[in-house]
């Protein structure tokens, strides 16, 4: 639904209401907003001007498009182990990747904080990895 608002904003603004409003009901209605650490009245955007509103809104969507991307790309692909044994060889090892790349209120996942001491941009590293990735999917 994100994608879809971003595509909207170039090829059919005037459906950006509606899909800002269904956007805003799925954060609400999934507690996002509680895993942004943001009120639920931010994100229905009971701001007092239009302008206000229009910037925080958008602030919001990207905060959270970053975060789904982030949890995407954190989760654990093998499966959950078996209750009471640790994981072993791979899948012990990309567990602990997965812990520490994601991040948390106040911690940098393991990822951004290579990226922010090397001196890179890890949204624009981010996103190409992304593009990447759609184009691998559709060549198959």
């Amino acid at each position: 639904l994100i994608d879809e608002y971003y595509e909207a904003q170039s090829l059919d603004p005037s459906r950006l209401p509606l899909l800002r409003d269904r956007i805003s009901q799925l954060i609400i209605r999934e507690n996002l907003h509680q895993d942004l650490g943001v009120g639920s009245e931010a994100i229905a955007g009971k701001f007092p001007t239009a302008n206000t509103q229009s910037l925080i809104s958008d602030r919001l969507l990207e905060r959270v498009d970053t975060y789904l991307c982030e949890l995407k790309e954190s989760q654990i692909r093998d499966g959950l182990h078996i209750f009471g044994r640790c994981p072993q060889g791979r899948q012990l090892r990309d567990l602990i990747v997965a812990i520490a790349r994601h991040p948390s209120p106040g911690r940098l996942g393991l990822t951004r904080a290579i990226a922010l001491d090397w001196g890179w941009d890890f949204e624009e590293i981010q996103n190409k990895r992304d593009a990447i990735a759609q184009l691998e999917q559709k060549a198959t």
